[in-house]
């Protein structure tokens, strides 16, 4: 993971009081973004085409990142369901590819990890 700027800050400590951060990397898209379980994550298409992965736990140690692979052309879109509980329920991130087929991420909180499949179809 890694600390670096974007132009996102998390919510301020303080009410009225924003701050701004420099997270890094590249986006191409616009970013998308949820917020459950005490974390905020953030979502965008990536030089390259690969997914981008955002996240501000708090409580934690700051905004780390991670790639999660795959071949995007567009801006993602991000939901999350689940019971209102910590560590529970699931983040769904939605892209198309670059071949115009729907391509799903998906982590399930206490199941370890990101997961992704293509889910085909000719988006239009």
């Amino acid at each position: 993971t890694s600390s670096g700027g974007h132009g996102l800050a998390p919510p301020p400590a303080v009410p009225g009081a924003w701050n701004s951060q420099n997270l890094g990397g590249s986006l191409v898209s616009a970013p998308a973004a949820t917020f459950e379980n005490a974390q905020l994550d953030v979502f965008g298409e990536a030089r390259g085409g690969t997914l981008e992965h955002y996240y501000y736990a708090y409580g934690g140690d700051g905004w780390h990142s991670q790639n999660l692979g795959g071949r995007l052309d567009s801006a993602p879109a991000v939901a999350f369901a689940g019971p209102a509980e910590p560590d529970s329920g699931q983040l769904d991130v939605f892209g198309e590819t670059s071949g115009g087929t729907l391509e799903h991420y998906w982590y399930r909180y206490g199941d370890g990890g990101w997961h992704n499949q293509n889910l085909g179809g000719k988006l239009a």
